[in-house]
């Protein structure tokens, strides 16, 4: 099967082809942007995006996309990672973070910051953000906690320049619960291999704006898109 999202300047689109048949979102979600999709199996997907007055700005699928239903979220969500073949973590504008259960509501939790998340990617029960103004987030035990860049010790760190980062991350991906990859503005590349507890730069030779990470199966290696130019 193959999804497609995309958006004009106030419409949404997604596009799903299932062996020879296009099927197209329903009328009712096509407003405002999509900007995030993930699956967890080969039937069961979210996609969502932007708040528009009288739309759903998340969609889910379990049969592949043949069908969509809809759901409601109070942030423009940015990204979406699904925890289960039922249950997604979304994040998005004013530092916003929802649990979201297919067919059910989307419940806010806790964050410790106000800026916006670009990207959150989980490993099991450990999940991790990024987003404006170099934020990183953790999530372990049922709790979001900020991260500190280059830091022994991962604490609260509300003011940016604690963080010793302040660039816009965009993309965020787990490897396993230890080993994470975070992309960002200006070529920044960043790695930890113990949990966030200390993060270092990795030279990928390009001062452009990373936009999204993409590992290969094996986990060891991957692509990072910079504008959507695959490097």
């Amino acid at each position: 099967n193959l999804v497609v999202i995309g958006h004009k300047i106030e419409s949404k689109a997604l596009f799903t082809r299932c062996e020879t048949t296009l099927h197209r979102l329903p009328a009712q979600y096509v407003s405002g942007k999509l900007r995030c999709l993930d699956f967890y199996s080969r039937s069961n997907g979210v996609a969502a995006g932007d708040v528009t007055a009288g739309k759903q700005n998340i969609v889910y699928t379990t049969d592949g996309g043949k069908s969509w239903q809809g759901g409601n979220v109070s942030f423009n969500v940015r990204s979406v990672c699904m925890t289960s073949n039922n249950t997604a973590v979304l994040v998005g504008d004013g530092g916003n973070i929802a649990y979201y259960r297919l067919g059910g509501d989307a419940t806010l939790l806790s964050s410790p910051v106000a800026t916006r998340l670009n990207s959150v990617s989980f490993f099991g029960n450990t999940g991790y953000a990024c987003g404006e103004e170099g934020t990183l987030l953790k999530y372990e035990s049922g709790v979001w906690k900020s991260l500190k860049y280059e830091d022994k010790d991962w604490v609260a760190a509300t003011d940016p320049s604690e963080r010793g980062i302040s660039c816009t991350l965009n993309a965020i991906v787990a490897v396993d619960a230890q080993t994470v990859y975070a992309g960002g503005d200006n070529g920044v590349l960043l790695k930890t291999v113990d949990g966030g507890c200390e993060w270092s730069r990795r030279d990928v030779e390009t001062t452009n704006n990373l936009t999204a990470i993409t590992l290969k199966p094996d986990g060891e290696h991957g692509s990072h898109k910079v504008n959507s130019i695959r490097l």
